[in-house]
């Protein structure tokens, strides 16, 4: 059974593409939806099977210039984002792997953990 097809994208252009294992890498694009230009960064594997490459789920599209109160005023987003990347690049350069005060924790609840009990004897 078919599915239906819906437009993602008004206009879509690769650009470029970053490996990052033998079997995923970025592919980056610039794209248009609804008169609004968009730099697209997605994450693609490898199936070795049929050696083709497929997209994930895991993505980014950053709008370049965001249209507000019905495209009377234009928010520019490009600059200030480059700008906060680069500041995380230099920032990085000195920033320790590890600080358990700057770690970030998430709540599991899928799983129940269960601790062993120590059995020195066995």
């Amino acid at each position: 059974m078919a599915g239906v097809m819906r437009r993602i994208w008004d206009n879509y252009k690769i650009i470029g593409e970053v490996t990052r294992s033998t079997d995923k890498k970025f592919i980056v694009a610039a794209a248009y939806r609804d008169g609004v230009p968009y730099i697209c960064v997605q994450v693609f594997w490898h199936n070795r099977d049929a050696d083709e490459w497929y997209p994930t789920k895991s993505n980014i599209s950053i709008p370049l210039i965001i249209p507000v109160n019905d495209g009377l005023r234009r928010v520019r987003t490009y600059k200030k984002l480059t700008k906060l990347m680069e500041q995380a690049s230099e920032e990085l350069q000195g920033m320790p792997m590890e600080d358990s005060a700057h770690s970030v924790w998430k709540q599991v609840e899928k799983y129940q953990i269960i601790e062993e009990e120590d059995n020195e004897d066995i």
